[in-house]
């Protein structure tokens, strides 16, 4: 019998010590509903479960970029059958123009009048179609070009037109063969089959090569004759713009220039009116387009296979190539049924992408849901506690604290009795 050094009561203080251990972990666990609550109850399974929460949560947002892309390619949809839908009435209306036996030209100038009105109806619906502010028909809303052109035309020999430009920042600029400031180049078109002065002078006036600024461009003409006399001048002002490999017509203006005793200095001044300029028109501009894809991610990592490559259709008359329909005459109206036929080719072509690219992005969103649903699964056997099991643990330690606290209150009573032997003892 020891008295120094109790070792049954040292025994039951280190089980009641770890079964009071046992029984926190399980009541932490039981709480909180995981099986790992800090590093310390199992380092490598944190590590792993931390990284597939990272590639869960990663999931979960590229199902909402796959739900926001199929968004963007119903609303393209939807404005593209606008399109479509105006397209087919103007092809009507050109076959009906066609008809030149039955059809008088007052009849033809309102059929022209409706189709005119269409195909502005088709660039509203391309430039107003957008998913969250961006527009989704108007081709790349990134990567644009800014090539702008002035086309001078007119069909009367030694006289110069000089055509002065009102920036949208207000600068002025100057553009004439006389004079050049800029880059102009002047081509002489002798090949129509006229004679004498009636071969019409060409004057190309390129603005701000790739720099052009958005907003709106004041047009006016100076007659510049060189002191020869001509009562009147009738020109064509051409707006166009870079796409790709060559400039593309946007839009005309026929203006007559009578002629001025006295020429005005080109470029002489910043004013207008007073030089006897010729206000041709406002042409409003921003930069078109001259890439047409951009990337949706579709994915958790940073890898080529989760990213899906999508076009922002370029919808404009341009671009469908119906910019020149017209009803005019019936020879143009049969002319504009080709054109129309294009244009709605390639607007079919554009619906029949849509639909292919919304059935795999439907088809990864199925998938990436399956992944997300698995790696959750796994997750949840590395992360998540058993509630029956530690129920059971916890059951088990309460049970043996009891134990061990009884031990213990019985190892003090060993001692006691030593106590007491020596008391009788003596």
């Amino acid at each position: 019998m020891n008295i120094n050094t109790n070792t049954g009561a040292m025994s039951s203080l280190a089980a009641i010590r770890t079964c009071f251990m046992s029984s926190g972990l399980a009541t932490e666990r039981l709480s909180s509903g995981l099986k790992i609550n800090r590093g310390v109850d199992d380092p490598c399974g944190l590590a792993i479960s931390k990284g597939m929460e990272a590639q869960i949560r990663g999931g979960n947002v590229a199902a909402t970029n796959i739900q926001d892309g199929i968004n963007l390619l119903r609303t393209q949809e939807g404005g593209l059958l606008e399109i479509l839908d105006l397209l087919k009435r103007a092809r009507d209306l050109s076959v009906r123009a066609a008809n030149e036996a039955t059809l008088s030209a007052a009849d033809l100038a309102r059929i022209d009048s409706e189709i005119k009105s269409i195909i502005d109806g088709v660039d509203q619906i391309a430039e107003s179609t957008t998913f969250n502010t961006k527009h989704v028909l108007l081709g790349n809303p990134v990567t644009t070009s800014s090539d702008l052109e002035f086309e001078v035309v007119w069909w009367v020999a030694n006289v110069d037109l000089d055509i002065h430009i009102i920036q949208p920042d207000g600068a002025h600029a100057w553009y004439g063969n006389l004079n050049p400031t800029g880059n102009g180049e002047i081509d002489i078109d002798d090949t129509n089959g006229s004679s004498g002065p009636a071969d019409p002078a060409v004057e190309h006036y390129n603005v701000a090569s790739g720099a052009a600024l958005p907003g709106d461009y004041e047009l006016w003409i100076n007659y510049y004759s060189g002191g020869v006399m001509h009562p009147n001048v009738t020109a064509t002002v051409t707006v166009s713009m870079y796409r790709g490999t060559a400039y593309e017509d946007i839009q005309t203006f026929n203006v007559n220039v009578p002629y001025q005793a006295n020429n005005a200095p080109w470029g002489g001044n910043d004013a207008v009116g007073p030089y006897g300029e010729v206000f041709v028109g406002s042409y409003s501009w921003s930069p078109l387009s001259t890439a047409s894809t951009a990337n949706f991610q579709i994915g958790a990592d940073n890898k080529g296979c989760f990213t899906f490559e999508h076009e922002f259709f370029e919808s404009r008359r341009g671009a469908l190539g119906v910019g020149t329909v017209s009803a005019a005459s019936s020879a143009a109206a049969a002319a504009s049924i080709d054109s129309l036929d294009s244009g709605i080719e390639t607007v079919l072509n554009y619906l029949a992408t849509i639909g292919e690219r919304e059935r795999r992005l439907n088809c990864a969103l199925d998938d990436l849901k399956t992944s997300i649903i698995n790696l959750t699964a796994a997750n949840s056997r590395i992360e998540d506690a058993d509630i029956a099991v530690e129920a059971s643990i916890l059951a088990k330690a309460n049970i043996l604290g009891q134990m061990s606290t009884k031990a213990l209150d019985d190892s003090y009573a060993i001692s006691k009795s030593a106590l007491d032997l020596l008391n009788q003892s003596l």
